[in-house]
């Protein structure tokens, strides 16, 4: 240490030998102060407490109310929008398809075969003059009527078929066969002409006309018989636009 730090010191301490500090006075003093000290901190306290009690209870005044307007007005809906009122969609009026009127079926006539070659003469335009023979029945079923008749003593045969519902059409294939035609002429109504065709050195020719799964058909020949029978005429009686007329006549169906 230094001569004059010493000095300072010296005097420092002689200067001070003669204060005496109020102990008692000093004590009470800082007690005093401690004890403002811890009220002015619980009053702080207290103060801050009351004021978060009165946010909270301020939020829970305000939230019931808040939570009873929601559910009044539902979930998902927002606070201030306009109101929704449903309205029911009417159902439309089924509307009724038009429907076309059932047609009826279509069926064979009734007639008995031994009166089948009469009739198909008295449908020719114009008339006939030849003579008919007496009618010689092969078949005569609702289903399947066959008879054979002579004109001026040739043979001439006529059918009338019904070969049940489903049943494929053989226009096409028996035109292949005999050399013939087949065509529409009408809607629904195919037409099967052949011939004349030389067989044996007898010359027949025909035609077919089938209206679903029903055929009336024709053959005429210039012999009395189909084969193996001598020619009584350079042709036959019924010529290939007669029999035509026959088989394509609506009189067959009812």
């Amino acid at each position: 240490m230094s001569t004059d730090d010493t000095g300072v010191t010296e005097l420092l301490r002689r200067a001070s030998d003669d204060l005496t500090p109020d102990v008692d006075r000093l004590v009470s003093g800082g007690i005093a102060r401690g004890r403002s000290r811890r009220r002015r901190a619980r009053i702080g306290t207290t103060v801050a407490s009351l004021a978060v009690i009165g946010v909270v209870g301020g939020l829970a005044i305000v939230v019931p109310h808040l939570g009873e307007a929601d559910s009044a007005r539902g979930p998902g809906i927002a606070s201030d929008g306009p109101s929704v009122t449903a309205t029911e969609t009417p159902t439309p009026e089924p509307t009724e398809e038009p429907t076309e009127a059932p047609t009826e079926a279509v069926r064979l006539r009734d007639i008995p075969a031994a009166q089948v070659p009469s009739v198909a003469l008295s449908l020719l335009q114009p008339p006939t003059s030849v003579a008919l023979g007496e009618p010689d029945v092969r078949l005569d079923t609702p289903s399947h009527r066959f008879v054979q008749a002579r004109l001026d003593g040739m043979v001439t045969d006529f059918g009338l078929i019904d070969r049940g519902p489903g049943s494929p059409s053989s226009c096409e294939s028996d035109a292949e066969s005999m050399g013939g035609s087949c065509q529409e002429i009408e809607d629904g109504v195919l037409l099967l002409t052949w011939g004349p065709a030389v067989a044996d050195g007898v010359t027949c020719q025909g035609a077919s006309a089938e209206r679903g799964e029903h055929e009336v058909w024709a053959t005429s020949c210039n012999a009395a018989e189909g084969k193996d029978s001598p020619p009584l005429a350079d042709e036959p009686p019924l010529s290939g636009a007669q029999l035509v007329q026959i088989v394509a006549n609506d009189y067959w169906f009812e």
